[in-house]
Parts: structure tokens; sequence; C-alpha cells
């Protein structure tokens, strides 16, 4: 390969690199942004409208624990005890023992008469 050929082919990769990079983080802050608005639906107890926001930033980075527990939190609140759990459970496979999402499921197995699982939960 000629000298040319091998400084165009390093250029290539490092601009691919350079714009995988750049799109990863545009895509977190893009991800934080709906976070952030979701939880300002929450505070003011919109909680429809806080999972909405919720989830567009799981879409955006789906490896983020804290998205899912509080998308289980406002699905708790409006008390959607089953999607609550299934979101409490997507952050546990995240973030194993996270007390949060813990504490729901606890909470959601005593609403649903589930004592046994929800006092293992709570120990």
């Amino acid at each position: 390969m000629s000298p040319l050929k091998s400084f165009l082919a390093v250029l290539i990769a490092m601009l691919f690199c350079v714009t995988f990079t750049s799109n990863t983080a545009f895509a977190n802050e893009e991800s934080e942004v709906h976070y952030k608005k979701g939880d300002e639906y929450y505070k003011a107890n919109q909680y429809s409208d806080a999972l909405m926001e919720y989830q567009k930033a799981m879409e955006i980075d789906p490896n983020v624990y804290k998205y899912p527990n509080d998308a289980g939190w406002s699905l708790y609140f409006m008390e959607k005890y089953d999607e609550a759990e299934e979101y409490f459970n997507q952050a546990l496979k995240l973030h194993k023992d996270y007390p949060n999402s813990i504490r729901g499921l606890a909470l959601i197995h005593q609403k649903q008469g589930k004592l046994d699982q929800a006092k293992d939960e709570f120990n």
C-alpha cells in the first residue's frame, strides 16, 4: 500500500472514530434533557408526562439504571403496579441491588398481597 493510501486509510478511520464518539456523547446529553424534563413532571405529580420523558431517555440511552427506575416510580404512583414492576426489574438488571428499585418492588409486592416476597426485599 502506498504511503498516500495508508495516510488516507488512517485519516478515514480517525474521522469515523471522532464522528461515532461525538454522536454517542450527544445522545447521552439528549437523554439527560429528557430525564430532567421527566423529573420536573414527576415533582409536579404529572406522572404520565414524566413517564413519557423517562421512556424517551431510555430509547436514547438504555443502559442508565435511573431511567427505568424513575419510570417505575411514575407507574407506581399511577397505580400500574405490573408495569412498574417490569421497569424496576429492568433497572436492577443494570444496577444490581439498587435500593430504590428494590424498595419499589417491595412496595408493589406488599400492595399485591405478596407479603413474604415484600419482606424478603425489605431485608
